[in-house]
């Protein structure tokens, strides 16, 4: 009995003659489409990564418009491998112009992901505007390196105000 190979879309099935054994190669991406902004909202995306390569703390920040709310739809990041394995975290913060609460934390060790939390409040139930005229209210990504190597850490927040 000779190799047998089943193919699927990107993903090859090979069983060992030997061992009998399936082992499966993955030869594809999957591309996540942005969220879908509701009717008579405003688009908001941010994106964290200039610089891409960091060894310490950056943050980018949108401000929320005066009168609106911010709602959370997608956060993609994605960091390069970190061979001490102490790898980065990006936090989501809403700033009220006084006090950062935190909406999402992850931490990342050498993958891209997405997370889709579809909140409209931090993890303290803190509501997400309204923006003021002053424009103290903000939406941040930090993205801190774990370790003092620089790596690539990057990061983008969707969502909208209405």
């Amino acid at each position: 009995m000779g190799l047998q190979i089943v193919e699927l879309d990107g993903v090859t099935v090979e069983t060992d003659p030997v061992d009998g054994k399936g082992r499966a190669n993955v030869d594809a991406r999957a591309y996540l489409a942005p969220p879908v902004v509701p009717a008579a909202t405003t688009p908001v995306t941010i994106s964290a990564d200039s610089p891409l390569s960091l060894s310490t703390v950056e943050t980018a920040e949108h401000t929320i418009a005066d009168g609106k709310s911010f709602h959370l739809q997608q956060v993609v990041y994605g960091a390069e491998g970190d061979p001490t394995e102490k790898g980065s975290r990006i936090d989501v913060i809403y700033f009220d112009g006084t006090t950062e609460h935190v909406i999402e934390r992850v931490y990342v060790t050498g993958f891209t992901r997405q997370i889709t939390p579809d909140t409209r409040v931090a993890r303290d139930g803190t509501a997400l505007g309204p923006g003021d005229a002053g424009g103290t209210k903000k939406i941040r990504v930090r993205r801190t390196r774990l370790s003092t190597s620089p790596q690539e850490v990057d990061a983008v927040v969707r969502g909208y105000e209405f």
